[in-house]
């Protein structure tokens, strides 16, 4: 199987991307600059820095460039992030000089990072840093937080770092420096110690991953700000990745001067901030294709050499031809004598469900792996168990499993087990139907299941499973399934209304809400609690925002939801529901009580106080 984390060997087609940034980072005229790595979660930001990151410590680059890496995320749980960001950058300068040969040159420029400790020192920034030092790196943190390079030489230039911060404590008592001045005396000596770096030292360039991951809207904003107090410095480079939707959201929450209804002054403000944007775009099908082969060529393939070398002629094809499918098994044959075993069985798995695979996940590399990782650790474990599997049979039926066709294979799940067999005799009927094969035979209900989005498809893809015992491969997603399993199984037409409830289609959710509208109280009651339940997994998405327009006119939909309200953990909630349930339900007591919890939600509280003001004024 395959790691999860970033990595720097490109099966995904980056070089082109990363020759964009490098071109950015290392023109000197753009300098300083702060560049945007925009993509969605999972579709390779942070493997793209690593491969740039790479570049610029490559040896054709050594001594060009000091290389920062900053994760926020893993900040986030204390409360001096912005500081550990200027600690991290000090240090880096800090292990950079320590490497100047030139001993006179070396003790120069440490003089000048002194003077920036000193200015940093006023703004509390080293004392804190030792605390998060503490926490992450144990005892010695404190020497590691100030910069173990500049700790060692310090001395022979003016005093050691800890008494750099007394000098700047005892400035403080004898009496506060103005904000302005502070900001002012360290932008004049950090610019001072990067133009005392030389003429041949090309830029600092700081590389901030995962900000899309915090949680806490201050951490989000903090790092802006300290990107901006660093910014105006020559020679800097700021690389941020994240989705920049998030970020938007986050700034719009913790703008300060933003008015009620204005939701755009966060993303203006990013706008500010951001000179240049590299946009990582969802994968097409001939690169899911391309991807997923090169996945199991580099499983299969121990030897190195022999893998690099299919990813040179690879790459050549995608140069040649950016939107064709890049990997072809012939390929394999100017590399490799004969195939490894399993090797051709993997391929023909990912020209089957590449195509249909890309759709499902939208194009998303770590998804992508994702399933491939499931689909492997189902195998092994099939054969540890003695079960009876086929690999290709179990790819295509997880493709079906993937959450965008949750009712499709619930539904499908519901036949199996009304079927003596295990084989259940309506996906025999769909898959004829799917080939125009007795088209007027097949019952209505499968052919309307046939006919939803992606299942005709689904079909298609070989090899078929009609007349296959479905049993083994459900046994691994039990768990998933074990709702259907305890619970009054579903008629199809409350499947088929369920399904349309919780889509993301507009038209076709408010279609369901009608159809839910007019069902007797029986097959209302028996529909509610898989509501409920998809509300509560996700209260941004479609369910949730049917079962809140559903309230209003059914008192069960409006108990069954406050009920599961009050047990839901907080990071459940989405601003979305909540001001979604304040229009419909803002005369209920119980949507003021909800408020009234939001409020101490720090990412909803403004919202919640807006719409608590405006309850008690009505």
């Amino acid at each position: 199987m395959w790691s999860d984390n970033e990595t720097t060997i490109d099966l995904l087609g980056f070089d082109a991307l990363a020759d964009e940034l490098e071109v950015l980072l290392t023109d000197k005229s753009l300098l300083p600059l702060t560049v945007l790595v925009d993509g969605d979660w999972g579709s390779g930001k942070s493997s793209l820095m690593k491969v740039m990151k790479e570049r610029l410590e490559s040896d054709h680059s050594e001594g060009d460039f000091i290389v920062v890496e900053f994760s926020p995320w893993r900040f986030e749980d204390f409360e001096f992030a912005k500081v550990a960001l200027m600690a991290a950058v000090v240090d880096a300068i800090g292990d950079y000089i320590g490497d100047v040969e030139d001993k006179q040159v070396r003790e120069s420029l440490l003089k000048k990072l002194n003077k920036v400790r000193l200015v940093l020192g006023k703004f509390g920034v080293f004392k804190a840093a030792a605390v998060v030092g503490m926490a992450h790196f144990g005892a010695a943190a404190p020497l590691l937080a100030l910069g173990s390079a500049v700790a060692d030489v310090v001395g022979n230039v003016g005093g050691d770092t800890a008494g750099a911060t007394q000098e700047a404590g005892a400035k403080e008592d004898s009496g506060p420096q103005r904000e302005f001045e502070s900001v002012s005396d360290f932008h004049v000596v950090f610019e001072e110690l990067i133009d005392g770096l030389g003429d041949e030292f090309r830029a600092l360039v700081v590389f901030i991953d995962d900000m899309d991951r915090c949680s806490n809207t201050e951490t989000v904003v903090e790092m802006f700000e300290t990107m901006r107090l660093f910014l105006h410095a020559p020679k800097t480079a700021y690389v941020v990745g994240a989705q920049s939707t998030s970020v938007e959201r986050a700034l719009n929450r913790g703008y300060l001067g933003r008015t009620e209804d204005d939701d755009r002054a966060g993303g203006e403000w990013l706008e500010k901030m951001l000179q240049q944007r590299i946009i990582i775009p969802p994968l097409g099908e001939p690169d899911v294709v391309t991807y997923i082969n090169m996945l199991f060529c580099q499983l299969q393939l121990p030897d190195t050499e022999k893998f690099d070398e299919l990813r040179g002629l690879v790459d050549e094809r995608r140069r040649k031809n950016p939107f064709g499918t890049s990997f072809h098994r012939e390929l394999l044959a100017e590399v490799l004598d004969t195939l490894p075993d399993g090797l051709t069985e993997q391929l023909d798995i990912a020209e089957q469900i590449g195509p249909v695979l890309a759709q499902g996940l939208r194009g998303n590399p770590r998804q992508t792996k994702g399933f491939l990782n499931d689909l492997l650790r189902r195998l092994a474990t099939a054969k540890r168990r003695g079960m009876d599997v086929d690999a290709e049979k179990l790819a295509k039926l997880m493709v079906l499993e993937q959450p965008r066709h949750k009712s499709q294979y619930e539904t499908l799940f519901t036949w199996f087990l009304d079927a003596a067999s295990g084989a259940p005799e309506q996906l025999t009927q769909a898959e004829a139907y799917a080939r125009e094969e007795n088209a007027d035979a097949c019952p209505k209900d499968v052919r309307a299941w046939a006919e939803m989005p992606g299942v005709s498809q689904w079909l298609l893809i070989k090899p078929d499973l009609a007349g296959v015992n479905l049993g083994p491969y459900f046994t691994f997603s039990r768990g998933r399934l074990a709702e259907l399993i305890t619970a009054p199984q579903l008629s199809f037409e409350l499947q088929l209304i369920l399904d349309a409830l919780g889509s993301s289609t507009e038209f076709r959710r408010r279609g369901g809400v009608r159809q839910a509208e007019e069902l007797s109280a029986e097959s209302f009651n028996q529909l509610l609690p898989r509501l409920v339940n998809s509300m509560a997994k996700d209260t941004a998405g479609g369910a949730a925002q049917s079962l809140v327009e559903l309230a209003p006119k059914r008192a069960a939909a409006a108990d069954a939801m406050f009920d599961r309200l009050a047990s839901l953990p907080d990071g459940r909630i989405s601003d979305v529901f909540m001001n979604n349930l304040v229009a419909a339900m803002s005369r209920d007591l119980r949507t003021r009580s909800f408020l009234d919890r939001c409020v101490k939600v720090d990412r909803l509280s403004r919202a919640a106080t807006r719409a608590l003001n405006k309850l008690k004024e009505t």
